[in-house]
């Protein structure tokens, strides 16, 4: 055997190589399934009752924008918010949105069940600023839902739809938070940016990742 290796030794490293090149240019065709729960098994408990719930309810995914300052309570960063909330309802892939802008005050008076606008106007000035966040202290539907208890942060809740892939939903999102610029920092998240981050993620180990560690081992033997 150590003797039919040696004599045709030329043409085992080519025929290798060879392979190897052919195999290496296959992995940009390769398909990637980015979706979590395909990789926990049906049988837990928690995917059951997952399952229970989607197909009861239906599937929706959902998108978390966030709004981070020292205050978001402020004039420029709660009109910024209000924006973005009327120009996401617009954009097609998206089934709703909430935020501290568009969400509900529930309350009883007289044996009456009342809903108000949780937001009734933009401060724009100290005293109102404080006044907004008096109101919105004693709203449950608003602290810890689209507005933390510190006033740092609110967010805008996105919830998709099948109607158009998923990437041209993402991607007009993107593009719209830089059509409305301010000093709050923006951040987005959700399982469809998780998806979009493991495709690209796949696609670049493979292409780069792969054939480096083929080119690597060839070398080395």
């Amino acid at each position: 055997m150590v003797g039919f290796i040696y004599r045709y030794r030329i043409a085992i490293i080519v025929v290798s190589v060879l392979l190897s090149a052919g195999m290496a240019a296959l992995i940009p065709f390769g398909e990637t399934d980015p979706d979590i729960r395909n990789y926990v098994p049906i049988s837990m408990k928690s995917r059951v009752s997952t399952d229970s719930v989607e197909q009861t309810f239906g599937v929706q995914d959902i998108v978390m924008i966030i709004f981070h300052d020292s205050c978001v309570i402020s004039e420029g960063t709660l009109s910024r918010i209000a924006s973005v909330t009327e120009a996401l309802s617009e954009i097609r892939g998206v089934n709703d949105v909430m935020s501290v802008t568009n969400s509900v005050r529930i309350r009883g008076e007289e044996g009456y069940m009342l809903v108000d606008k949780a937001l009734l106007f933009i401060p724009s000035s100290d005293d109102e600023t404080e006044a907004v966040k008096s109101a919105l202290r004693d709203n449950p539907l608003v602290m810890g839902s689209v507005m933390s208890d510190d006033f740092t942060a609110a967010s805008v809740i996105v919830y998709l739809d099948n109607i158009v892939p998923e990437e041209i939903t993402l991607t007009a999102i993107d593009s719209l938070l830089t059509v409305y610029p301010g000093d709050a920092v923006v951040l987005s998240g959700g399982l469809p940016y998780i998806r979009r981050a493991i495709m690209g993620d796949v696609r670049r180990d493979g292409i780069i990742l792969v054939p480096a560690a083929l080119v690597i081992m060839l070398l080395l033997l």
